[in-house]
C-alpha cells in the first residue's frame, strides 16, 4: 500500500461547505489570508487509540505527536509551502509490514488562489498537478475527505488500516 501517496492525494479531495463571489470580500480575505497555519486538530472518525493509552480520540493530533508538524504556509507572491504528515507501518526488509509506525513529513511546494471563502492549493505531484481545497474562516482553514485509509489499533491491539473521514482544521 502506498499511503505516502494516498495521504498526500487526502487534501486533493476536500469538498467545500460555502462559497461566496463579493469582489470586496476576496480583496479582503486575500490580504489577511498571508502567512503559517498551523494544525488546531485533525479530526477522524471513527476515533484511533494509535498511542494504546486505552483512550480513544477522534482528534488525531492527540495521539500522535507526527502530526503537530502539518502546516500550510500562504506567501504574498501566491506561493504556498505544505508540510503534510501521515502515518505508516514501517517496513522491514522484504517490504512487509511491521507493527512499528513511522511519521513521515512530506513538503509540497505550489500556488495558491483565494476565491471567496475557498482556498485553493495547487502543486505537482510526481508530474501531475493536485489541488486541495479548503474553507476559509477568519484564521481558519478547513478541509474534509470522506474517505481516506486510517491507521488504527483492532480489538487485539494490532495496528491496521480502516476506511474513514477526515476534518482538517489549521489556525494562523
Amino acid at each position: 500500500m502506498n499511503f505516502k501517496i494516498l495521504t498526500i492525494s487526502i487534501l486533493s479531495v476536500f469538498l467545500l461547505n460555502s462559497c461566496s463571489s463579493n469582489e470586496e470580500k476576496l480583496d479582503s480575505d486575500k490580504n489577511s489570508i498571508f502567512g503559517t497555519y498551523e494544525l488546531e486538530s485533525y479530526n477522524t472518525v471513527p476515533s484511533t487509540d494509535i498511542n494504546n493509552d486505552g483512550i480513544a480520540s477522534e482528534n488525531q493530533a492527540l495521539e500522535s505527536s507526527c502530526h503537530q508538524n502539518f502546516s500550510i504556509t500562504l506567501n504574498e507572491d501566491n506561493t504556498s509551502v505544505v508540510k503534510y504528515t501521515f502515518l505508516e507501518l514501517e517496513r522491514d526488509s522484504n517490504n512487509m509490514e511491521t507493527q512499528q509506525i513511522e511519521c513521515y513529513v512530506s513538503d509540497r511546494s505550489g500556488t495558491f488562489t483565494v476565491e471567496g471563502d475557498v482556498l485553493t492549493l495547487s502543486y505537482d505531484s510526481d508530474g501531475v498537478i493536485e489541488k486541495s481545497i479548503f474553507n476559509i474562516d477568519g484564521n481558519k482553514i478547513t478541509g474534509t475527505s470522506e474517505s481516506i485509509d486510517l491507521l488504527t489499533r483492532n480489538s487485539e491491539g494490532k495496528l491496521v488500516y480502516v476506511n474513514a473521514s477526515l476534518i482538517v482544521i489549521l489556525e494562523k
